[in-house]
């Protein structure tokens, strides 16, 4: 049996447990069939856009949250995790809950497998900042906790990186000004503006 959250009704303002979210106790789960995983979520994130997607998932049958996660496979029919595995995708909130292993919310396992990773034939590889400060062992990645996975390593990080990099196409030594510097994204943005070795100004 799994406990789910369930959306009860979209919020005009504030979101509050109470008014706008149902707790269901004791739902019960199908058994696996081939090639599904039953996983238990260890850590779900809670970010400022899913306030606006609440209205998009009330109107789906299950009314359920959703959140990037890093979750356990404690059961498997499937070649491709292992029970004890950890992954990280995103998942309706809920205690447990069967999924497909080919399904595409599921992104990677936890740590992300890079015994084969060559950094310097990384397209994103820059030379000016491999420094013995910035090198980076990947034999370490084991020992990074999961809930870095829903921030820095996660969407957050993520969002960060691509918008500062490939977006805001930042080079060494720009004038980097970033509103938000406080939030979950802008806080990353000033550490890699740092590390570039730009003049950073962070709005709070």
């Amino acid at each position: 049996c799994a406990d789910i959250y369930r959306i009860k009704a979209v919020p005009k303002t504030k979101p509050t447990k109470d008014d706008n979210f149902e707790l269901i106790t004791g739902q019960k789960l199908e058994g696996l069939k081939d090639n599904e995983i039953l996983i238990e979520p260890e850590y779900i994130s809670v970010d400022p856009y899913q306030r606006s997607r609440m209205a998009i998932w009330y109107k789906t049958e299950s009314k359920q949250m959703q959140s990037f996660t890093v979750a356990k496979v404690i059961k498997t029919k499937s070649d491709k995790y292992k029970e004890g595995e950890f992954i990280y995708g995103a998942f309706p909130w809920s205690s447990k809950q069967v999924i497909s292993a080919d399904s595409k919310t599921i992104f990677s396992v936890v740590p992300p497998n890079l015994s084969q990773y060559k950094p310097k034939e990384d397209p994103d590889y820059k030379e000016e900042l491999d420094t013995d400060d910035g090198k980076f062992d990947v034999a370490q990645i084991k020992d990074i906790k999961h809930s870095y996975y829903v921030g820095s390593y996660g969407m957050p990080g993520q969002t960060a990186y691509y918008g500062m990099l490939y977006r805001g196409q930042l080079k060494k030594g720009d004038n980097v000004l970033i509103s938000g510097a406080a939030g979950a994204v802008g806080s990353i943005c000033g550490q890699i503006a740092k590390i570039y070795g730009c003049h950073t100004v962070g709005i709070c």
